[in-house]
Parts: C-alpha cells; structure tokens; sequence
C-alpha cells in the first residue's frame, strides 16, 4: 500500500509541475492541506454518486470563500454540492460536464455540431423524469 501511495504522490507532483506556468499548483499530502490552500475544489471521482458513499473532502473543511465543483451529475446535488451550499460555498453541478462532453463526443463520432442548449434541455427532461420516478 505504502508503494501504491507513493506512486500516487509522485504523479501529483508531476501534475503540479506541469499546471504551475498557468496557475499556482502544489501537490499535498492530504485533503485538508489541499482544502486549506486553495480557493477552489473539483471532486472528479465518483464518490457522491451513490447514496451511503460520503464525500471526499470532510464537511468541516468547506467554507464561503470556496467554489466548489463537482463532476457527479446524478444526482446533481450530491452531498459535497449541498455541503458546500450549505456554508455559502459557490456550487457548479456536473449538468455543463455532461452536456458540453457529450456535444464534444457526437461532434468527434458524426462530424456534425449539435445544439448545447438541445442537448441541456434532453439532459433537464431525463434528470426530470428520474426524479419524478
């Protein structure tokens, strides 16, 4: 495990490295640390995505000087956004990843540039009719 983690670490750092000449970027060691430094969260695992799962960054880390974003888009709201909300914390939802991805993806297969705003409105009616379910 301490390998594992270790590899990890170093592929943190090699991410940090290349994202410094466009923004300030530092690998850490844990949540907290990163949470404490930065003025911005991105959750891009799944964690949130299932009820029972949690989240990844702890509650009392969250603060209204944070934005928080979450790649998660069912449900939109997952408990890290509604943790965030909850302390005042600016939110964006995963509903423009999954849209824009998407768009990207029908425009790459078909060559064809579809509608985003189409696109939203399909996304809004299915997410609609899995909550009304």
């Amino acid at each position: 495990m301490a390998r594992r983690s270790h590899l990890r670490w170093r592929k943190a750092d090699r991410l940090a490295l290349f994202l410094r000449p466009y923004a300030q970027a530092v690998a850490v060691n844990d949540v907290e640390d990163a949470v404490r430094a930065a003025v911005g969260v991105v959750n891009a695992t799944p964690v949130g995505m299932f009820p029972g799962q949690g989240t990844p960054v702890p509650d009392g880390l969250l603060h209204d000087g944070l934005w928080v974003a979450d790649a998660v888009y069912f449900p939109l709201l997952t408990p890290l956004l509604r943790a965030a909300r909850a302390t005042g914390a600016r939110i964006m939802t995963g509903r423009g990843l999954a849209i824009y991805q998407a768009a990207d993806s029908f425009e790459l297969f078909t060559g064809l540039s579809p509608s985003t705003i189409e696109m939203g409105n399909a996304f809004d009616s299915a997410i609609g009719k899995i909550h009304a379910a």
